[in-house]
């Protein structure tokens, strides 16, 4: 039945008349044609759209685009606190003349603390980026530049502190530092820009802490690229930065961090920077001081037969202040100590480290100090 219904409809389409046979196919083309302008216009106001927010509006995290990232993490809706947190999250790039593309190369945010009833707002992130012309894009073809007050070491206290432009004060709301640092189990959350968007991360469970780090679970799907994501905050569900994000293991699928208090701790030395923040020690004996912007490099103890014995350290600075600690003194005659310092500036841009030797010998009770080219 259906071989003989389909040869009927055959034999009657090719019975039409030639100018009824073209008044099918004219119309066929124009719903083509229809369709396509519909779909070229679509494509035209999404474009124009989005050149209008890159011209129009200032560079910052929108609510939409919170809601995408949490949808995509969790699928759920963002929560108040999200979308708050979220203001607070500063993008950052190197400049140049022309700001034509918006690749963001790294993640800051606003915090705000209190020192002698003043209130400050300051930009952070991480130091290892080491930005050569930092700026934060404003507007399409134009940008903010800024200045690093002060660098801590990579190696160790991994956080720089920068001022916000004036022009850009309302734009960011900032954040509250937390009393303390986060506690292995403790569940916490993270904002940052990475893949050149707005993300946001759920779910990051405190596994271990140590002096000035602690490391978290971390979901990281294959072929994921987080690159950017330095720099940006670790939340707890008060709203509080407990830490800051400094790097991450793909095999291992963990993150590192930085807590709450090398933030504070380098905010407190650009209060206070003509004080010795920590003396270094060497059988009771104060050798010189170390601040929370330098890190120890390596000490190198000569011993009485004249062997020498070297110790590289890793992210320690103020953890190994005593340094039989860290190195048997026992036999010691002359102990070499090299510190990378990381100096405060007020013009900005990359803070280039200075490299210093402390030697003491322990049978003249001499203490010298000279600069490595």
């Amino acid at each position: 039945m259906k071989k003989i219904l389909f040869t009927l409809l055959i034999t009657s389409a090719f019975s039409l008349p030639l100018h009824a046979q073209w008044k099918n196919a004219t119309r066929g083309l124009h719903i083509q044609a229809k369709r396509l302008q519909q779909y070229a216009l679509q494509q035209f106001r999404t474009k124009t759209n989005r050149l209008k927010h890159q011209i129009i509006q200032p560079v910052g995290v929108t609510q939409h685009e919170v809601e995408r990232a949490v949808f995509q993490a969790r699928s759920t809706t963002p929560s108040r606190l999200t979308l708050e947190a979220s203001k607070a999250l500063i993008p950052l790039r190197e400049r140049d003349h022309t700001m034509r593309y918006f690749r963001v190369k790294g993640t800051a945010f606003a915090v705000e603390e209190t020192y002698q009833g003043e209130k400050y707002i300051w930009g952070v992130t991480a130091t290892h980026y080491k930005y050569q012309f930092p700026a934060i894009p404003k507007k399409r073809f134009s940008y903010e530049r800024f200045s690093f007050l002060a660098q801590g070491n990579a190696r160790a206290n991994d956080v720089s502190i920068f001022q916000i432009p004036e022009s850009l004060a309302g734009t960011f709301k900032p954040l509250k530092l937390a009393d303390h640092a986060p506690e292995v189990g403790d569940r916490l959350f993270s904002l940052s820009f990475f893949d050149n968007r707005f993300q946001y991360t759920p779910g990051r469970k405190v596994l271990e802490t140590s002096p000035g780090r602690f490391t978290t679970s971390l979901r990281i799907e294959p072929g994921m690229d987080r690159e950017g994501e330095c720099g940006s905050p670790i939340l707890n569900y008060n709203g509080e930065v407990v830490g800051m994000v400094v790097g991450a293991s793909y095999t291992r699928k963990i993150g590192f961090a930085v807590p709450v208090e090398n933030i504070r701790k380098l905010i407190q030395a650009y209060h206070q920077r003509e004080a010795g923040l920590s003396p270094v020690l060497a059988n009771g004996k104060e050798i010189f001081q170390l601040d929370v912007t330098d890190a120890i490099e390596s000490i190198t103890v000569k011993q009485l037969d004249n062997s020498i014995v070297q110790k590289f350290t890793y992210r320690k600075n103020l953890d190994y202040t005593h340094l039989e600690d860290f190195v048997d003194l026992s036999q010691a005659r002359e102990i070499i100590v090299t510190v990378e310092q990381a100096p405060f500036s007020n013009e900005g841009g990359y803070l280039k480290p200075i490299t210093k030797q402390v030697t003491y010998n322990l049978e003249t009770q001499q203490i010298t100090t000279s600069i490595v080219p």
